[in-house]
């Protein structure tokens, strides 16, 4: 039987490719098209036919011809003759031929094993080098790579305790289980070579193109001046250095970070080589791309590309696109879940400055997720009962280990008698951690109804007591060099001001029909408008642009206020018209280059027309249009407002008698609706102005609090 003939004398047949011959398996060339046999097929080999030739006419072997992954020892010996001093090539040319094919198919095939290799040691987040022939038994504590094989990247993941994907990689922890052979992994399931989903390969992305170095430089010394006080995102120091080395024309990631820092610093920027108006910055935001295949990959470049998502939030929301705000939001936050940077470390490892810098993006994220989702009405992405990271640490960038300023032996460690600039920051985080309750409380959708099984009667009012305790204890608590003082404003200081009246606005806003909320509410309103005129008439550029926001909140409750001090038969206050007027200035004088403070301007505009009706002159203002615009498409000075936009006698206003005394309790009650003249104002809220903050087009935004909506 031919299946008991040694190996040594199997017959050759006739017309066999050289690959066949040299590993004397049967060869059906001869029957398959192009002359092409099935085993070099399978091999992904070519299929050649050149006659072997003896060594002493300088030939090759017929050995050296058959496939590297079956006999790469021989074309290794090969190599090893080509390099030798005594080598003489081969004087047939299909010999020659043969030779280099032979060479390049193991290089191209070493190359793949190469790169399959270096992706499932990515993947492999828990292992130790090891030696491939070892024997010895694997460590428990290494067994973690079954769960790592499931997942995408190499960075350590944790899930919740409610997570299936524990259960299974407890069983797979089980000790008396331990096969360091997998020999129950079936090839076809894991990282089978003609799976290309399992080897996604990171696309080439385009080239990026920078401004001239001195621009780039000082747009980058504006953000870190102007900006990145408040959010901490960027590092200041390496960032420089990085650039220094022209590391951002090296990395496709980082030179995308620089982009962004660039493009948002352009807005504080008069070099008209940024660009001109609501086009300040464009250039470069437009060669940014969130998202590339295979991008999220590289763990190399996770914090840079972590980065990226608030950056582009940050100039997306000057130019107000809220769908863009808000999904750029989300995909940061998935990212950075799935990069376990929202947990808590348990390891004993150093704290290192890519480990700080990546909790410092995460922080960036929540706090644009808690204004974003609250300015426009949607649903947040984080919730601080879902993770459990530690607050920034409050150490400057010049102390971070490895800066000539900090102490080698004490890391992480600021001066005893230098104010850090990271503590404004971390007072504005632990602030909107009380906002976030109100949240999820005061603005949830759907109250479970296990709430009222409780039996609380007040629970609304509960409520709203408890957070008023905790943001006037947070408002007590802060420091002294942080607190606001119009007499010397600072730009942190009216950060956390602004955001206090913002928060006091938002817990009492839902309760309008209660005496004391409205009295809140309008307080709130006031304080912030007198604070951001204060803070103008010594700086000429806002901190953030969430204060633009932030005018537009304080003049639709005072304009409420107004209209609802008319219903009642009240005497206004005069007060309130001028803190409309001045925050509209204010806004009329930043839209030439924010287009978020024009739109917010309108609202306003907007407002009054619907409690008013039209008392403007047409001339000034336009409703198709909102306002006229000079021949370049620029807004003209015409759309800023006199005293003359509220008339006194239309408003019933007389002597200022100022808000009126706290009549009744709080009443727990924010479903009650009110009128104007007819006008259902709860409802106008939650529709009318909705689609004009969204220029007809948004989508309808829900789970939360928004500048148009309860």
């Amino acid at each position: 039987m031919e299946e008991a003939i040694p190996a040594s004398k199997k017959r050759r047949l006739q017309g066999s490719c050289d690959s066949c011959k040299a590993r004397k398996t049967r060869c059906d060339s001869a029957t398959r098209p192009g002359l092409k046999c099935s085993n070099c097929a399978n091999l992904g080999i070519e299929c050649t036919h050149v006659a072997a030739m003896s060594r002493k006419n300088g030939g090759i072997p017929i050995n050296l011809i058959a496939t590297a992954v079956e006999d790469s020892g021989s074309v290794k010996h090969q190599l090893s003759s080509i390099l030798s001093h005594d080598y003489t090539p081969p004087s047939d040319p299909k010999a020659v031929d043969t030779l280099l094919k032979s060479l390049a198919q193991y290089a191209k095939q070493l190359e793949g094993r190469l790169e399959r290799a270096e992706l499932r040691l990515s993947r492999m987040c828990n292992t130790t080098p090891s030696s491939s022939t070892t024997s010895d038994p694997p460590d428990p504590a290494n067994i973690g790579i079954p769960m790592g094989d499931l997942l995408l990247d190499a960075r350590s993941r944790r899930f919740g305790r409610s997570r299936d994907a524990k259960h299974i990689d407890a069983a797979l922890n089980l000790k008396e289980q331990l096969d360091p052979t997998h020999r129950f992994r079936r090839p076809e399931f894991w990282y089978a070579p003609e799976h290309p989903w399992e080897y996604l390969q990171v696309v080439e992305p385009p080239g990026l193109r920078f401004p001239s170095p001195d621009l780039l430089n000082e747009l980058v010394a504006i953000f870190l001046r102007n900006l990145n006080r408040h959010v901490h995102l960027i590092h200041g120091p390496s960032f420089v250095r990085q650039i220094a080395t022209g590391y951002h024309y090296v990395s496709h990631a980082f030179g995308s970070v620089v982009l962004a820092v660039c493009a948002i610093a352009a807005r504080y920027s008069d070099d008209p080589r940024v660009g001109n108006g609501h086009h300040k910055g464009w250039n470069y935001y437009s060669q940014l791309k969130a998202v590339h295949t295979g991008q999220y990959l590289e763990a190399d470049d996770f914090l840079f590309n972590l980065q990226l998502f608030p950056l582009m939030v940050l100039y997306a929301y000057s130019l107000l696109l809220p769908e863009q705000c808000w999904l750029l939001t989300g995909m940061g936050v998935r990212l950075a879940q799935a990069g376990n940077v929202h947990r808590k470390r348990t390891s004993d490892k150093p704290w290192t400055a890519n480990d700080e810098m990546l909790k410092r993006a995460w922080w960036c994220l929540v706090i644009l997720d808690t204004y974003v989702s609250s300015f426009d009405g949607r649903t947040r992405m984080t919730s601080f009962e879902e993770f459990d990271v530690d607050f920034p640490l409050e150490v400057d960038d010049e102390y971070w280990p490895g800066e000539p300023l900090a102490e080698p032996q004490q890391p992480w460690r600021q001066p005893a008698n230098t104010h850090s600039r990271v503590s404004g920051w971390v007072c504005h985080l632990k602030l909107l951690e009380i906002y976030s309750f109100g949240l999820t409380t005061i603005y949830n959708i759907r109250r479970a109804p296990l709430w009222d099984s409780i039996g609380c009667p007040a629970w609304n009012r509960n409520v709203v007591d408890v957070l008023d305790a905790s943001v006037n204890k947070w408002l007590d608590n802060i420091p002294e060099h942080l607190r606001w003082d119009p007499h010397a404003p600072d730009p942190v200081a009216l950060v956390l001001r602004c955001t206090y009246d913002w928060v006091i606005i938002q817990i009492h806003r839902p309760f309008k029909k209660d005496l004391s909320s409205t009295a809140a509410c309008v307080t709130a309103a006031r304080s912030l408008a007198h604070a951001l005129a204060a803070y103008s008439k010594v700086l000429p550029q806002f901190p953030l642009p969430t204060a633009f926001g932030w005018l537009t909140f304080s003049s639709v409750v005072l304009l409420l206020n107004i209209a609802r001090d008319k219903q009642s038969g009240k005497t206004g206050s005069g007060r309130d018209v001028d803190d409309i007027n001045k925050n509209m200035e204010l806004l009329a004088t930043n839209e030439g280059t924010w287009q978020v403070a024009g739109r917010y301007h309108d609202i306003i505009r907007e407002v009054f027309d619907l409690l008013q009706g039209p008392v403007l002159d047409e001339a000034a203002i336009q409703r198709k249009d909102k306002r006229p615009r000079d021949p370049d498409g620029a807004p003209t000075p015409a759309g800023i407002v006199d005293a003359s936009f509220f008339p006194a006698a239309d408003l019933g206003f007389g002597p200022s008698t100022g808000a009126g005394p706290i009549l009744a309790s709080h009443s727990g009650d924010p479903t009650a609706a009110w009128t104007w003249d007819g006008l259902d104002l709860d409802a106008w809220q939650d529709s009318q102005l909705n689609v004009f903050f969204q220029n007809g087009g948004g989508w309808g935004g829900s789970g939360g609090p928004s500048i148009h909506g309860t």
